[in-house]
């Protein structure tokens, strides 16, 4: 077998982009780099699935290799090497000392289209993507990855900053095996010519430089260092990345898989709910156990809210869950179903991949969390667990605000026109609005003095539910008449509001004190209108749900019910109640009236 010939990029007159500027795209993401390795592989893997019914199987095997192994890197891969490298510094340590890392896709699309990178094409260009272009196009299909700046991340994970890329994919209608290697350095000079630090390994060619080793030759390369996931038919993808890095000092390399199986699990279960994804992680050709989500004392509340929203969008939560479905009204828009429920503290504690305490998962069509977005702990002081599911309507949105790290939703990073609405910060508000101001669900199984006790306590933070700004104690004139209204006829609100259980329905009770002087023309009439209240005061945005007055209650019988108030035929003092149904994600004030209505009928 002949030795892979080695091309180093130089600069074009017109420029290139830097080899590790293109591995620092991904920017700073917040989680741990296998993390980071695992969540970018996985969208790229689900991204190239045969088909929207097809199962994908994803593996990651960390080996030490043998001595065969080596021989076959040192001899047959990287025979040339560029002088002063990271690479030649691990192919001439000692075995010990050169771990190694095979992340598998099976059962996907592989890398197929064509290898060059600049002739339009009606063909997929997955490996001109992966191997030869740093970024997406802007009309590549959205999805989870699709190859663009997130896969720098691989050549960090590498001590040697070298990947080798195993592919099994069909082009033109025929299986076609390929085989390429791929190292990024800093960009250098020689003699009087600069270089970008992006080095290749493969077959030399006139018009690329350096194609892929292709055919039943890429196989026996393959094979021959350990990538034996594509035995056969099977078409999909192996990344070997040489010398994989741990994240300190004290890290190994079986840490290293179980970190990425513990990643697995914790940003892809509901790919292990759905089984649409088989995962398999070994250690030295020892399966790596990664339970399934229902086997977590954590994660099973997740896969249960997952299930609750999938199956059927929008549906009232049956007790202990709750759930809504976010809507925009202008654009007509699904944003997505989100579902909670509420949970002792203490049955989050104990060690978790993600530390846990309110948390709501975010997820969109390619069912990997983005985020576990922090709420707040319900006014009774339980936890918040949940899921937000994006709907397929919004997902577009919902892409086009995620970084390269797909690890959250920014919508001031959408590009969108100058005073277009932004589904995903109007998504993103409305999620945070229904925990920092939703009423506390008490379990109609909870005794009396239990639900007792969470009232009193709701009665404690009603200033993020329930206000009275001023509104609540306006008084306006009635028909002028004979003379008008009289000036000292009023209505105003008294008290602190009250919240009230009616189901699952949650009622603020405002009492109300009319005081009608004997002056005046019975009977009088008194209206409530409540309304949605947001940090900034009165909210006029008819997208929200809107409170409503549920009851009237008052003293005596000198009261005949309105459409939407009281008619009053009685002078002095009289006091009332109003009961408005509160929405599960807003703050409510009321805005009281009293009037002369005439002689009653």
């Amino acid at each position: 077998m002949r030795p892979l010939f080695r091309y180093s990029e130089p600069y074009a007159p017109q420029g290139n982009i830097d080899a590790k500027a293109s591995d620092r795209a991904i920017g700073r993401p917040q989680l741990d780099m296998w993390d980071v390795v695992l969540r970018e592989t996985l969208q790229n893997s689900w991204d190239a699935r045969l088909s929207d019914e097809s199962q994908v199987a994803y593996s990651a095997d960390a080996y030490w290799p043998t001595e065969s192994q080596i021989l076959a890197l040192r001899r047959d891969v990287f025979a040339q090497v560029y002088p002063r490298s990271q690479l030649k510094e691990f192919l001439d340590a000692n075995i010990e000392e050169q771990p190694l890392l095979v992340i598998t896709d099976a059962g996907t699309k592989g890398l197929g289209g064509p290898t060059r990178a600049d002739l339009v094409t009606d063909e997929d260009t997955d490996f001109v993507d992966m191997v030869r272009n740093v970024g997406r196009a802007a009309d590549k299909r959205v999805g989870g990855g699709t190859y663009g700046f997130g896969k720098g991340v691989l050549w960090q994970a590498s001590s040697c900053s070298t990947v080798i890329i195993y592919s099994k994919a069909t082009f033109k209608g025929r299986p076609v095996s390929r085989f390429i290697a791929m190292g990024h350095t800093d960009s250098y000079a020689e003699g009087r010519k600069r270089y970008t630090g992006r080095h290749w390994w493969g077959r030399p060619d006139e018009t690329t430089m350096v194609e892929p080793v292709e055919g039943q030759e890429a196989d026996r390369l393959a094979l021959a260092l350990g990538m034996k996931r594509l035995e056969g038919h099977q078409t999909g993808t192996s990344l070997m990345i040489l010398g994989p890095l741990a994240s300190d000092n004290t890290e190994t390399l079986s840490d290293i898989v179980q970190r990425m199986g513990s990643a697995a699990l914790w940003w892809a279960w509901p790919h292990m709910v759905d089984e649409t994804i088989d995962f398999s992680f070994t250690d030295e050709g020892s399966s790596v156990a990664v339970p399934r989500p229902y086997e977590d004392p954590v994660l099973q509340h997740f896969a249960a809210a997952y299930q609750r929203a999938s199956a059927n969008p929008g549906s009232g939560g049956e007790f202990p869950w709750r759930s809504d479905f976010l809507r925009m009204q202008r654009p007509k828009l699904d944003l997505g179903s989100l579902v909670w429920r509420y949970l002792p503290p203490e049955e989050l504690l104990g060690e978790t991949h993600v530390p846990i305490t309110s948390h709501i998962a975010l997820m969109r069509r390619p069912r990997l969390i983005v985020k576990y977005l922090p709420v707040r702990d319900a006014p009774k002081g339980q936890a918040t667990v949940g899921v937000f599911v994006a709907s397929d309507d919004a997902d577009e949105f919902f892409a086009s605000a995620e970084p390269v790290a797909h690890d959250d939703w920014a919508p001031t990073k959408m590009g969108l026109a100058k005073g277009a609405r932004n589904p995903v910060k109007y998504a993103l508000e409305r999620i945070r609005d229904s925990f920092g101001r939703a009423a506390l669900s008490v379990s109609p199984e909870e005794d009396a003095e239990e639900r007792r006790q969470g009232l009193v306590h709701l009665s404690t933070a009603l200033g993020d539910m329930v206000v009275n700004d001023g509104d609540a104690a306006s008084v306006e004139r009635g028909p002028s008449g004979g003379g008008g209204t009289p000036r000292k006829l009023r209505v105003r609100v008294v008290g602190t509001p009250s919240l009230e259980l009616d189901g699952h329905e949650h009622i603020a009770v405002f009492q109300l004190e009319a005081l009608i002087p004997a002056s005046t023309r019975l009977p009088v009439g008194v209206t409530a209108d409540p309304y949605v209240v947001s940090e900034a005061g009165r909210e006029t945005d008819t997208d929200l749900e809107q409170p409503e007055v549920r009851d009237w209650r008052y003293e005596g019988q000198e009261a005949v019910r309105m459409r939407r108030g009281l008619r009053i035929n009685k002078h002095g003092s009289v006091t009332m109640s109003v009961h408005v149904a509160i929405p599960a994600d807003s703050a409510v004030g009321l805005g009281v009236r009293i009037f002369e209505t005439g002689p009653a009928a």
